[in-house]
């Protein structure tokens, strides 16, 4: 995992600043969302959270639904322990985005993180969403 965190810190500290090209943007998105990821796997959930911010911030600025889902689910998982209501919101807006972009993949493994977090006994109920939490 450090050798990943140095990969990600080294990329990040080059593509941060401004860009020339026109899709800079997403690789920017998309590494703040991995680095925020990593963090959140090691535990560094004030590092995760910021990443996770500056991601979701990105990618609602540049109207990448996708992106903005992801960063939804890794903000939400980062909040898991801590603050368990906000991040069952995080979650149900990532997954109802995801629904509505068609972004099967991403919808079911929130979905499934959903439901081994426990959250149906903290409020959320499959019924909301039963195409993407029902096998078919």
């Amino acid at each position: 995992m450090d050798k990943a965190g140095e990969v990600l810190e080294n990329a990040w500290d080059k593509v941060k600043g401004p860009g020339i090209f026109y899709v800079r943007w997403r690789y920017k998105t998309r590494l703040l969302i991995a680095l925020a990821e990593l963090y959140e796997k090691i535990g560094e959930r004030k590092k995760a959270l910021n990443f996770a911010n500056k991601a979701l911030k990105m990618a609602i600025n540049k109207g990448a639904k996708k992106h903005e889902a992801r960063a939804l689910y890794v903000k939400a998982k980062a909040l898991h322990q801590t603050r368990p209501n906000m991040a069952r919101r995080y979650l149900e807006r990532a997954l109802s985005l995801s629904n509505r972009i068609g972004a099967r993949i991403l919808a079911d493994g929130i979905s499934t993180y959903l439901l081994k977090s426990n959250y149906v006994s903290h409020g959320y109920s499959p019924r909301h969403h039963p195409a993407k939490l029902v096998p078919g």
